[in-house]
């Protein structure tokens, strides 16, 4: 019988690697039916020489198409492509030996898009993770950018819907090949941050480039800042220049460059060498792709809700704004929408992180918006008195159309309105340059856009800022230290307070700033939406320091008279605290018929133990009475610390009143021993941590911790001692000063939670 099939093939033996070869048939078997002689069902199959001289298949099999394309890896191996229409023969005519050779031009040959399980792919979820590789040539070693950005405007040209959302680098690998990973959530949470808040399917492209002569710092440049696209400056080009001679200057404009994405990282002094792209689109119906097991790990993000949450927003985008630990994620989230809208720096946050050390010198580090002096006398026509989150006083809360009584009734994040229309002034146009500027906006207006002139005077000894703000006192001949390290200032001599001076305090903020960030994140609106009540009367505390009481239409019986008490963990875990009997108590030194509900503390689970949230109290005292916010409070703040030697030194009696102390009055205000390195619980007279005598006992990182948690959840003064180590006198987290019979207890006031209360 004679035989059947191809007989030969021909193509290049030598071809460059990058370059397309295809390879044809030239010859058939004479057995070979003519209905099968077509070159559509012949199967090409490209098999490898390995080191003991033998060839084996690479795996690599097409039916219907010679063309085959080299990668740089290639150059440096044997090949040999069969055609056949049955079985590989491994000998005769049919078969040729390849060697792939180098070329001398670098180039980026394709990029293709895969899934987390390396199949290939151009339809994704919003809920994984996007991998796109460049197939390169002669570029091994080089760095080459790539940028994932929303083709959401449909034609040609520049459109504002075209946006940048992400940029990598990575480094093309021996094989030829560089990859970078983009998470698809990020494309999803910059839709939220302009109000979609709406899925709806999104096309995108991933363009790569090469720059010639390229310089890199780092391995790996993360943008955060998706949203940000820089404003064109006229003595530079609009779109990066070609290099002559290149791969790029023999192509049409990309895609990225027709639509204009242009982002602030492109380094204008270098040439562009050559760049590809590839389309994808994201379908809110798409399921994520799952990781292949065992497996490179790429991670997926769990879940494929169609509702943006607020805790994945606050976390992937605002986690590293300074002093954000101290306010709730919608409030971080509001101050970089106001950094934008001022025309502040975005890269990494830069605009909003002045705003929140502005914020943090100006309320004493608590973002308190009832903050200073005006709250002991709220008299709107009184000129003294300066409220909340950038001290308004009378005249600027004139030029803003609000009152002052208006302001200190407002939540942190309504006025947040204020802050940014305080700024939008017309006054502010184009001088808040630096972060000094910015805070001399609010402090002495007229000397805004000075910053940078460091010698600027901005006020003297003939103003009375001069010495009510004795923070800018930094010359020598301005303070002196007292005898127990204290810095004080003189007060009615002549001086100066220099921009100089100004730059150093808000410098001094922005830096604290940096170790006080947020570690905890929730989603607010699906944690709100669960937290109902049902029968009873119900709190439920956050652990970003909100605390919500929950008032069910109508309560049982039963519960008219008990409270029940839910804590939400930073995973989205409950922790039931208990139900307890509240006691309708007339308020010590409020109108007749006023009531409070006072708890007795020392009834409560003093023991509590879930996992990794856990807590251990006692009550060393006859004022055993908190009241009902101050236990939610206790609460939020035991479980965020986790420590089991708290002991409580009272808070007030069964009535109210708080005999022979005259400031524990209805459950508010307390008292805690500080907290001593062997962590001992202690019970009893005598029993408190003296750190004035004793400062090495003091576990001084712990109370610190303790301070802090208290602080968030609604204590925001606190008056103690301070403690020496190594002869340096040290303050404690939010004990400015030390106060006469507090060596031996923390003492907690100015009780001001962020609670709300709903009815269902």
């Amino acid at each position: 019988m004679s035989k059947k099939g191809v007989s030969k093939i021909s193509g290049n033996t030598t071809p460059k690697v990058g370059e397309k070869t295809t390879y044809t048939i030239t010859d058939w078997y004479s057995g070979t039916p003519k209905e099968k002689r077509n070159p559509a069902l012949v199967t090409w199959e490209l098999f490898k020489k390995r080191s003991n001289g033998r060839f084996t298949t690479t795996s690599i099999k097409k039916t219907g198409d010679g063309s085959f394309t080299f990668g740089e890896v290639a150059q440096k191996h044997t090949y040999r492509l069969e055609a056949y229409l049955y079985e590989p023969e491994g000998q005769g005519s049919s078969i040729i030996e390849i060697n792939p050779q180098p070329v001398e031009i670098p180039k980026i040959n394709k990029v293709e898009l895969f899934y987390v399980d390396d199949s290939k792919g151009t339809v994704f979820s919003y809920m994984e993770k996007l991998v796109a590789k460049a197939q390169c040539v002669n570029l091994a070693g080089e760095k080459l950018t790539f940028t994932l950005w929303e083709d959401d405007a449909k034609g040609d040209g520049h459109n504002a819907g075209n946006l940048f959302i992400d940029k990598k680098e990575a480094t093309v690998g021996k094989s030829g090949v560089a990859t970078a990973e983009f998470a698809l959530t990020k494309a999803l949470m910059q839709k939220a941050m302009s109000g979609e808040t709406d899925q709806k399917e999104l096309e995108f492209y991933v363009t790569v480039e090469y720059y010639k002569n390229k310089k890199h710092a780092t391995d790996n440049v993360d943008v955060k800042n998706p949203e940000y696209k820089a404003p064109a400056v006229q003595s530079k080009p609009t779109v990066p220049p070609k290099a002559k001679g290149s791969p790029a200057i023999q192509k049409p404009a990309s895609k990225k460059e027709e639509k204009g994405i242009i982002d602030k990282a492109v380094e204008w002094w270098n040439e562009l060498w050559d760049f590809e792209e590839s389309k994808g689109t994201v379908k809110p119906s798409q399921k994520p792709t799952q990781q292949k097991p065992g497996g490179r790990t790429v991670s997926i993000v769990q879940g494929q809700s169609t509702t943006i949450q607020t805790s994945c927003l606050c976390k992937e985008l605002y986690k590293d704004l300074i002093w954000g630990g101290k306010v709730s994620c919608e409030f971080r989230k509001k101050v970089v929408k106001i950094a934008q809208s001022l025309g502040l720096p975005q890269q990494n946050y830069e605009g909003a992180n002045w705003l929140m050390a502005v914020m943090a010198l100006e309320t004493g580090r608590g973002f308190d918006p009832t903050a200073g002096t005006f709250k002991s006398n709220q008299d709107d026509n009184r000129e003294g008195g300066y409220v909340g989150l950038i001290q308004f006083g009378k005249g600027a809360s004139i030029d803003l159309g609000v009152k002052r009584t208006g302001l200190i009734k407002m939540t942190a994040e309504k006025q947040l309105d204020y802050v940014e229309k305080h700024f939008l002034q017309k006054r502010f146009q184009g001088k808040l340059k630096t972060k000094t500027d910015l805070y001399l906006a609010v402090n002495y207006p007229k000397a805004c856009g000075h910053g940078t002139e460091r010698d600027y005077v901005v006020y003297d000894s003939t103003k009375a800022a001069y010495d009510d703000n004795p923070m800018f006192k930094r010359e020598a001949d301005e303070y002196w230290i007292d005898k127990k390290g204290k810095k004080r200032y003189y007060e009615g001599r002549e001086g100066k307070s220099y921009v100089w001076e100004f730059e150093e305090a808000i410098n001094d903020f922005y830096n604290e700033g940096k170790s006080v960030k947020a570690t905890t994140f929730t989603c607010q609106n699906v944690q709100a939406s669960k937290a109902t009540a049902k029968d009873i009367v119900t709190y439920h505390i956050y652990n970003d320091g909100r605390i919500e009481k929950h008032i069910p239409k109508v309560v049982k019986e039963e519960y008219k008279k008990k409270y029940k008490y839910i804590y939400h963990d930073k995973d989205g875990g409950l922790h039931e605290m208990g139900t307890y009997d509240i006691i309708p108590t007339q308020m010590v030194r409020g109108k007749k018929g006023t009531l409070i509900n006072l708890i007795n503390f020392d009834k409560v689970t003093k023991t509590y133990k879930k996992g990794t949230y856990q807590y251990t109290f006692n009550v060393d005292s006859p004022r055993k009475y908190v009241n009902e916010k101050t236990l939610a409070s206790l609460f939020g703040a035991m479980l965020e610390v986790n420590y089991n030697d708290i002991s409580c030194n009272g808070f007030s009696h069964s009535d109210g009143s708080s005999r022979p102390s005259v400031s524990h009055i209805n459950g508010n205000n307390g008292d805690f021993k500080y907290l001593r390195k062997d962590k001992k619980l202690m019970f009893g007279d005598g029993t408190s941590l003296d750190i004035s005598a004793n400062p090495d006992m003091l576990d001084d990182v712990r109370q610190n911790k303790w301070n802090d948690a208290l602080n968030r959840f609604g204590w925001k003064s606190m008056l103690g001692w301070t403690y020496r180590r190594n002869g340096k006198v040290n303050y404690l987290h939010h004990l400015p000063k030390n106060t006469a019979n507090h060596h031996h207890h923390l003492h907690l006031q100015g009780y001001s939670p962020n609670f709300k209360e709903i009815k269902e």
